[in-house]
């Protein structure tokens, strides 16, 4: 069997390891996630596209770690200057790092993805201020970004005791979502496309029944 050796980031030699074991455990992994997530990711994805990077990012690390120190390694072994030369790779790897850590990662947690598509998390604020409880709400504006905020925030379980989120597409759809819940009280919210600052209450709580075929734009 083709044997590797394991070194610390210093150069030096420890225990040996089988290298088809290690890239057994780095790679299977990857092919699961690939395997898995297939049908879901082979038609880009239902928006931002394959993420099988992200679900396979740890044996990734595993593998892009395993490469640095083999590769000084080798370095290091070349000639007289080959240490230093492996310490001068160490020391920009961790430089990079560094800057990535420093520059990359605070843009990307909390600026690049705030309202990202013009998403925002109102809805979730404003159910925690007012007692939607197990009601219909209604969004009225653009299915996307007005209904899509809101719609993650459904229960998987539509009977659940929790609000159910709905998108008034038109009148004859909000009809039929009357129709579908008449044990639920209803609120109408407008959407930020519509109000052009943020979601805003427009009606609610009201009986499903006193809605039916009802026309509610915002004043």
């Amino acid at each position: 069997m083709v044997q590797v050796h394991r070194c610390d980031p210093s150069g030096a030699a420890g225990s040996t390891l089988p290298a088809v074991g290690f890239f057994g455990v780095v790679f299977q992994p990857d092919i699961d996630v690939v395997t898995a997530f297939f049908f879901y990711y082979f038609s880009g994805g239902p928006d931002f596209g394959a993420r099988y990077w992200y679900l396979m990012i740890v044996p990734l690390a595993a593998l892009s770690a395993r490469g640095l120190v083999e590769l000084t390694t080798r370095i290091a072994s070349l000639s007289d200057g080959g240490a230093l030369t492996a310490a001068r790779l160490w020391l920009a790897v961790a430089c990079l790092s560094m800057m990535a850590l420093v520059n990359f990662f605070p843009w990307r947690a909390t600026d690049k993805y705030f309202h990202y598509l013009e998403m925002r998390p109102d809805v979730r604020q404003l159910a925690q201020e007012t007692p939607f409880r197990n009601s219909l709400i209604i969004i009225q504006g653009n299915e996307q970004p007005d209904y899509a905020s809101a719609a993650v925030y459904n229960p998987l379980d539509f009977e659940a005791d929790k609000p159910l989120y709905a998108w008034d597409r038109s009148l004859d759809v909000r009809n039929k979502l009357l129709k579908s819940f008449p044990d639920r009280n209803v609120w109408i919210l407008g959407g930020p496309s519509r109000t052009g600052n943020g979601y805003r209450i427009l009606l609610g709580p009201v009986p499903a029944n006193q809605l039916l075929g009802q026309s509610i734009a915002i004043p």
